[in-house]
């Protein structure tokens, strides 16, 4: 989404040929790739334990570190890697989507008329206000 964005603001009359179907499947694929891959280990991590506070966890959902709670015996490598997991995807994204926002900035700072550069900061606040976390509250007047 990032990537998207940046290309529509910072490469409009090339959008059509930057992000052909290609290579939004290579995005995708790319994406698939690293969720298996951080992924795959963990039923293998959780197999070796053996379980001695129940077989119940408190939600609806499988989640690892709920079933390594229920494990006896040292969690410490499975806590790490988790923890390590979840690091590792939220700094990631975090830092494309914080370099796309810099590279649009930069960008939209170098447009030579003020009016060009008042139109690029409208388009990117309204993208920037309908992806950030509760956008949809406010859209829907909820609170």
């Amino acid at each position: 989404m990032a990537f998207d964005r940046y290309v529509a603001i910072c490469k409009p009359l090339h959008y059509t040929t930057i992000l052909t179907k290609p290579l939004i499947i290579k995005i995708g694929l790319a994406a698939v790739t690293r969720a298996v891959t951080l992924m795959t280990p963990l039923p293998f991590l959780l197999r070796r334990f053996h379980y001695c506070r129940g077989t119940v966890i408190a939600h609806c959902y499988c989640e690892h570190m709920a079933v390594v709670r229920l494990a006896c015996g040292d969690t410490r490598f499975n806590n790490i890697y988790g923890i390590a997991v979840a690091m590792f995807i939220v700094v990631l994204d975090l830092l494309f989507v914080i370099l796309s926002y810099i590279f649009i900035l930069r960008a939209v700072l170098q447009l030579a008329s003020q009016e060009a550069r008042y139109k690029a900061f409208g388009t990117f606040g309204l993208a920037y206000q309908l992806h950030s976390p509760g956008a949809h509250r406010l859209k829907n007047g909820d609170k």
